[in-house]
């Protein structure tokens, strides 16, 4: 009898050693991004045509080794709509401890520079060539398009729309000058019509405007 006890007190003994030596896990694990931790992504040319292929992320543990498969993705990038967007990443251990990393993804309009006001704009057309101002807005949804507001000073409730980059300006005809919508770009000049200077963001459009009785040649010019 004074055996069995004996053994079984080296049982639980043995028990409480292996106990007191098992490290509890409280470490959590570690993500790790593929690719950078930042993101810029330039709108679509066609509205609605983005798209956005994350690059993903790995997980390991110091117990559990790689845990890749259980990282929780929460993904809020629109590819469609300019902003600043998260990618969060999640991933547990069997200990329950808990790890998170976070990408930031920037859509953007790439001629978002081209976007302020130009205070010093004029129009050859415009009376005595005074200076006007002119607001130019970037797309939300289109990579490169712009909307000119006050174009060749005809109205403040007037935009024209255009794709601009460092290289080159278009602007498509048919576009109207007027609220009555009577007065039209009928013509765009070429290679009048471009960047002035990139740096500096400045442009020219010559145009040609017409009522379908009469029209006009005119160059606006765009300067901060």
């Amino acid at each position: 009898m004074k055996g069995k006890i004996i053994v079984s007190l080296l049982f639980i003994a043995v028990i409480l050693g292996m106990a007191s030596c098992r490290k509890e896990d409280s470490k959590p694990p570690v993500i790790t991004l593929n690719g950078s931790d930042s993101i810029f992504l330039p709108l679509p040319a066609v509205a609605g045509q983005g798209s956005y292929l994350d690059p993903g992320a790995v997980a390991e543990d110091e117990q559990d080794g790689n845990i890749t498969g259980n990282i929780v993705v929460t993904n809020q990038v629109n590819p469609n709509r300019k902003g600043i967007y998260q990618v969060i990443y999640r991933v547990k251990d069997a200990a329950g401890n808990e790890a998170t990393k976070i990408r930031i993804v920037k859509v953007f309009n790439a001629s978002e520079k081209y976007a302020r006001i130009y205070y010093n704009a004029v129009d050859s057309c415009g009376a005595s060539g005074n200076n006007f101002i002119s607001t130019v807005v970037s797309s939300d949804t289109v990579n490169r398009l712009v909307w000119i507001y006050n174009f060749g000073a005809y109205s403040n409730s007037i935009r024209v729309r255009a794709t601009i980059s460092d290289t080159g300006l278009t602007v498509p005809l048919g576009q109207y000058l007027d609220v009555g919508q009577t007065t039209w770009i009928s013509a765009i000049y070429s290679p009048e019509t471009g960047i002035l200077n990139a740096s500096a963001p400045s442009f020219r459009i010559k145009y040609q405007w017409s009522n379908g009785s009469t029209n006009g040649v005119c160059t606006s010019r765009y300067i901060p």
